[in-house]
């Protein structure tokens, strides 16, 4: 995971909620040189493939949503594997992504925010550490998520007893109130919203949001760059994984356009 850019997007209505989108892109341009030796060596390396079905571990439990093209497990070991990526981002961007125009909106006394797909809630306990006057809401679509969820709300209570966390559903509808929070941040939906549900994701979040509020989508770009022939099958294989469910393998580049369709405007200016 390489560098990152930041847009920030100004609709022409004050009244209208700000967004802020931020795209986790591998840069080519910021990688070293492969030598003709290394490519080579690594070419010549044996690839371990699944010869027997008995190979295959069934014991993963899956996404039983209706509609739901999320393709990832939903299980503990993917609650381990989400908290350990957190952490990682937390240290590659030396904190919580969160833009300094909307830590001001966090440190106001009163302010809600909302993690939508918040899974275990581990972004919002990171920021509960540092705002600790906001009130804080999680929501996550996940029907097997529910025992899990009730487990963290005890974890969040005892830090803020206003803590809310609940199921819902960003293309169907949230169960919140028009113009509810302050914040709103989303994270990583690449691999569960179709491109068609993206800006009816975010016209949703703009909904909930209030005037003048902050929207934050952080996604990034699944792709590569300078593949060798082994790096080159996976990244197809993986694209086939993903295209017959309309997954977008641009999101982070993509952000912008999404959220215009979902203003019904024109193109917003990118700063």
């Amino acid at each position: 995971m390489g560098p990152h850019t930041s847009r920030t997007i100004k609709p022409n209505e004050l009244r209208k909620p700000i967004v802020t989108t931020t795209s986790i892109i591998k840069k080519e341009s910021k990688l070293e040189p492969t030598s003709p030796e290394s490519a080579e060596s690594a070419d010549d390396q044996p690839v371990q493939l699944i010869t027997n079905i008995s190979d295959v571990d069934f014991t993963r439990e899956y996404h039983g949503v209706e509609g739901s093209e999320y393709f990832l497990p939903s299980d503990v070991d993917e609650q381990d594997r989400l908290e350990l990526q957190h952490y990682l981002l937390r240290h590659l961007f030396k904190g919580d992504i969160v833009r300094k125009d909307i830590k001001e909106s966090l440190a106001k006394p009163g302010s809600k925010i909302l993690d939508v797909g918040c899974a275990n809630g581990w972004w919002l306990d990171s920021v509960s550490k540092v705002y600790t006057s906001a009130e804080f809401y999680g929501v996550e679509h996940r029907q097997q998520q529910q025992d899990l969820a009730e487990s963290v709300i005890e974890k969040a209570k005892k830090l803020f007893p206003t803590a809310v966390f609940t199921v819902g559903n960003v293309v169907t509808g949230l169960p919140f109130e028009d113009n509810t929070f302050d914040v709103v941040h989303q994270r990583f939906l690449c691999l569960g919203l179709p491109t068609h549900d993206f800006p009816v994701a975010i016209r949703e979040l703009m909904r909930i949001t209030k005037p003048g509020g902050w929207i934050e989508l952080v996604e990034l770009d699944i792709t590569g760059y300078r593949h060798g022939p082994i790096a080159k099958k996976l990244q197809e294989a993986f694209n086939a994984v993903l295209a017959p469910r309309k997954l977008d393998l641009l999101a982070g580049t993509n952000l912008v356009n999404y959220v215009a369709i979902a203003s019904k405007k024109q193109k917003p200016r990118v700063h």
